[in-house]
């Protein structure tokens, strides 16, 4: 519970160029418009209704409270359990462009501030005097008297403090840190208090009310600050304009938390995790806020910034040049083991990115794939997409159809049933032969289009937990949109591979399971809010050419219709073999038996493990060398 407060302060951040645009005043207006935006593009949903006004106010107030330290129950339940007739209102006021309703949320709010800020300041005594290790947990629920909030309040604070304590890596704390601790905790609780205590005609109410808006449409559907929104562009294109360190405010000040490779800050060579930042372009930073340390870290792309750190009694200046950073650490990477007379190749792919110069997941596996061949005979292939979450869709769509000869990756159904084929057309393939798509449920989105579509075709197996975490969304996302002035991603989707099967709630279905690390836990798509229902289409193993100009279908006919991939069933054939030999082996393996012991009895780490021991990976690549050896018998079947 307290986890999940402590997720709202992002003060670990990483520093790259200027926002993406201006900051832009959010009006009542701007409200109803991009709610109506965001509703004219979403799969299901076309009006604001009762049920969406119901599910917005858990979410607003979930948004503010997710902890239960402000509310009381009788406050929450007000705002959770509306009347119909309310609802019907809140959904009228919104045809008019007036949110009421959700500004006395925002009252309750302010008041509710006031009083937990009132209550840490009594209690700050006795967390001074107290053993903090004793402190107990209180309620989950919200609380139903002053009394119990006020004892959800003190474990909050007596929380902070120890994970504070541990960050410092202090052995205890004395009276005078625990003050700068908490001192710290009130200046990190003003950032996201104040702004609710300010006046209601800023921009910070009509922002959380496109917040709770958004997440109410769908688990996936979101509304962006500039810095998520930042976040999230960085995410999907694996690179960013800055300096390339990541920041932490402490009761020092701000120190160095990370720094990213090959990042101008990593290249000067001159900082090191754990360094004290004293000045940003000869401002010291012990007289600006956080905020304007991060605002004078900004910049653009050329720009110079001067910094001054301090480490023990060292003091030193360092000059920067911000430029663009390639997040190396989030890109295709390759290696080989030998195998036979030939290798076999393990291919890491974290996301599905893309970025404007021309980079992107594809291009990076192509030029893996041609390595691989360059070290000798690539006789089996593993691509890891075990902790991949996703990414472009298109770019799940080039990477499918570089292991097949052409036909349909995946079909997307939009709203009003409206179909978009989505096909690999060359015939070209860039590698043929025994292929294993290693999972996990953290795998999601793009990474499942690819991991169905090339079980579909039978071209791969799947080895992995039971199952993928089962996202069978689309979104579309204005943050890469420069020309955009609202930043969100809505739900505009599903998609199906060339099966007519849907990832949605039910994942990618493993042919091989080798449980991981995530197997025991509740990860996936159906235990979020709101998720969308799973359903079918027809296959397309023939592609219809539904969707194609008729133009184009006579070239279509005659140039790619003769390469379509057929559905291979030999790999399918081989699963009751393949899988005997992999239980048997897991059952024999002890470190494989010590592992599920320990994930499935929520045991400590065993140390016996070595850092390096991949155990998925290492079964993989058994089960890649069955394959081998049963491809090898079919060929020499077929020559006698």
């Amino acid at each position: 519970m307290i986890r999940d407060f402590f997720s709202f302060f992002c003060f670990i951040v990483l520093l790259g160029g200027a926002d993406l645009r201006g900051e832009e005043f959010l009006s009542s207006q701007k409200v109803h418009e991009t709610i109506e935006t965001m509703l004219e593009h979403h799969v299901e949903f076309k009006n604001f209704s009762p049920l969406l006004a119901k599910r917005s106010f858990k979410l607003f107030v979930e948004q503010f409270d997710p902890s239960k330290v402000y509310f009381l129950a009788s406050e929450a339940s007000s705002f959770l359990a509306m009347s119909d007739q309310h609802l019907e209102e809140i959904v009228e006021d919104h045809r008019k462009g007036r949110y009421v309703a959700y500004e006395q949320v925002n009252d309750v709010i302010s008041e509710s501030i006031l009083r937990a800020r009132k209550i840490r300041k009594n209690l700050r005594s006795k967390l001074l005097s107290q053993d903090l290790s004793l402190v107990k947990e209180g309620v989950e629920n919200f609380a139903k008297s002053t009394e119990e909030l006020t004892q959800k309040i003190y474990y909050q604070l007596a929380s902070f403090l120890l994970s504070e304590q541990k960050w410092e890596g202090l052995e205890s704390l004395s009276t005078q840190e625990k003050i700068r601790m908490l001192d710290l905790w009130e200046k990190r609780l003003a950032r996201r208090e104040d702004p609710y205590l300010a006046n209601r005609h800023s921009s910070y109410l009509p922002m959380h009310i496109l917040k709770s808006f958004a997440k109410s449409l769908d688990s996936h559907s979101s509304f962006f600050t500039q810095e998520e929104a930042y976040d999230l562009k960085t995410a999907l294109e694996k690179q960013f304009e800055g300096i390339g360190i990541v920041l932490r405010e402490g009761i020092k000040g701000v120190v160095i938390k990370d720094l990213v490779p090959q990042s101008p800050a990593e290249v000067s060579g001159c900082i090191q995790k754990g360094d004290l930042l004293l000045s940003v372009n000869g401002r010291s930073t012990s007289t600006l806020s956080y905020e304007e340390v991060l605002t004078l870290l900004r910049g653009e792309r050329g720009e110079k910034v001067s910094l001054g750190f301090k480490r023990g009694k060292k003091t030193w200046k360092v000059d920067l040049i911000r430029e663009k950073v390639v997040m190396q650490g989030d890109r295709v990477r390759y290696c080989s083991v030998p195998f036979d007379s030939g290798i076999l190749g393990k291919i890491d792919i974290p996301s599905f990115y893309e970025s404007g110069d021309g980079s992107s997941c594809s291009s990076d596996l192509k030029d893996a794939l041609h390595a691989l061949k360059a070290q000798g005979s690539l006789m089996g292939l593993v691509l890891d997409l075990r902790e991949n979450s996703g990414g472009f869709l298109s770019q799940a769509v080039k990477v499918a159809s570089l292991f097949m000869s052409g036909g349909v990756v995946v079909v997307s159904k939009y709203a009003e049933d409206q179909m978009q084929y989505l096909r690999h057309t060359d015939g070209k393939v860039f590698y043929q032969g025994p292929l294993i798509i290693l999972t996990s449920k953290a795998s999601a989105s793009a990474a499942e289009i690819v991991a169905q579509a090339l079980q579909d075709y039978g071209i791969a197996l799947v080895v992995g937990d039971e199952r993928t975490y089962g996202k069978g969304t689309i979104q579309y996302q204005t943050v890469t949109d420069k020309k955009s002035s609202s930043l969100f991603k809505v739900t505009v989707g599903k998609y199906y591979t060339v099966s007519g099967r849907s990832t949605q709630i039910e994942g990618v279905h493993a042919d091989i399971i080798v449980p991981t690390n995530y197997a025991p836990f509740p990860i996936g798509e159906k235990y979020l809010l709101y998720p969308l229902k799973n359903d079918q289409i027809e296959s397309v193993f023939t592609d219809p050419l539904k969707d194609i100009a008729p133009k184009s279908k006579s070239w279509m006919r005659k140039h790619y219709l003769p390469n379509l991939q057929k559905k291979l069933s030999f790999w399918t054939e081989a699963l009751p073999v393949l899988q005997k030999n992999s239980e048997d082996r897991l059952q024999k393996n002890p470190n494989f038996v010590r592992f599920l012991q320990q994930i499935h009895s929520n045991l400590p780490e065993d140390s016996s493990f070595s850092q390096e021991e991949d155990l998925q990976m290492e079964e993989a690549l058994y089960i890649l060398q069955d394959m081998v050896f049963l491809a090898k018998q079919k060929k020499n079947e077929r020559k006698s």
